[in-house]
């Protein structure tokens, strides 16, 4: 039954919303990343950086909140993690992609200052398309191996839900 109990409230928490992560990352990242800018003459106004002339908006896309939630449901349908483990697997993770996120919008900032808006998107292109899954993968991988995961997401419990139907 403790089972159960833990599986039901591991599946409630994973309808938490996308915009939850928004409230908590458009301003932290906005205000970290223009606290790192400041050097080079950024201004903010609300969720707007401007840095020579170029206005980069710090929108829901540009703080990787998909990628977070992602990090968030991996950590809530991995079946037989403790509590303290699961805190610190969903901190690490949000730790690595908030900072690689912060160094991303530092370097497309610079791009677009030094070398102009066509290198801004080509580069931005990149990391959107591209690099940013990549990295959230490896993340993910990273912290399976750190933290010496043996249960597959959501398959375990599959798994064990099957194995305690056919029991009854």
């Amino acid at each position: 039954m403790k089972y159960i109990f833990s599986l039901l409230i591991r599946v409630l928490l994973c309808f938490i919303p996308v915009t939850l992560f928004d409230k908590v990352l458009i301003p932290l990242t906005t205000y970290i990343v223009y606290w790192l800018l400041i050097p080079s003459g950024a201004v903010i106004i609300n969720n707007v950086i401007t840095v020579s002339n170029f206005s980069f908006v710090i929108v829901e896309a540009c703080v990787a909140s998909f990628a977070f939630y992602l990090i968030w449901l991996l950590m809530l349908l991995t079946k037989d993690l403790e509590f303290w483990k699961r805190i610190g697997l969903f901190l690490s993770g949000a730790g690595l992609i908030f900072v690689m996120n912060v160094v991303r919008i530092i370097i497309l900032t610079s791009v677009a200052v030094h070398l102009g808006y066509d290198s801004f998107n080509f580069i931005h292109f990149i990391f959107w398309q591209i690099v940013s899954g990549i990295y959230v993968a490896i993340v993910w991988i990273s912290l399976v191996s750190a933290f010496r995961i043996k249960s597959v997401p959501v398959i375990d419990d599959l798994k064990t839900i099957l194995k305690l139907i056919k029991r009854n």
